[in-house]
């Protein structure tokens, strides 16, 4: 995905979940919580939801539309989503 002066962003995975349609997903391995590619295609898409997977805790960020959601727990996207 292109976005602003040439530089390129892109997120890690696209899944589709129902009632929520096409959903970004960002994987951060490490404690840096920052997702520019997230917010850059949120600003192209206006996703209904965005994933980011990390090392934080799980929380949802009403205002971003974004869920966090644990490395170790990535087996539950589906049941909580496609239910």
């Amino acid at each position: 995905m292109n976005c602003i002066k040439g530089k390129k962003s892109e997120v890690d995975f696209i899944i589709e979940i129902k009632d929520y349609g096409i959903v970004p997903i960002e994987v951060k391995s490490s404690d840096n919580n920052q997702s520019k590619s997230l917010k850059i295609y949120d600003n192209l898409y206006k996703p209904k939801l965005k994933i980011r997977i990390g090392t934080k805790d799980f929380f949802y960020d009403e205002t971003k539309k974004t869920k966090s959601i644990l490395l170790y727990a990535v087996f539950l996207i589906e049941k909580l989503y496609n239910k």
